[in-house]
């Protein structure tokens, strides 16, 4: 790929560096149940109730299921709202 012009010869990326087709920070990585995993935090917002929002991510997750490749698996590491309902 030509990224700019010098003395009218094109300037290549394989002349000023290398170029990898990968994530933006490959050493940090996130683990879960000894597999490679994206970690998604859903956070409340203040005033909002932590239960309610849990009940509509909840409804949301075979949406988010259903639009994500099959081989990629969704699970709940931490749900605050579990606590809250125990009281």
């Amino acid at each position: 790929m030509i990224v700019a012009y010098r003395n009218g010869s094109p300037v290549r990326i394989r002349d000023i560096g290398v170029a990898l087709d990968s994530v933006q920070d490959n050493r940090a990585a996130s683990w879960y149940n000894g597999n490679r995993a994206i970690v998604l935090a859903i956070l409340r917002q203040p005033g909002t109730n932590t239960v309610e929002v849990v009940d509509n991510v909840k409804k949301l997750l075979p949406q988010l299921q259903a639009s994500i490749p099959a081989a990629v698996q969704v699970d709940t590491l931490y749900d605050r709202s579990v606590s809250i309902r125990a009281q």
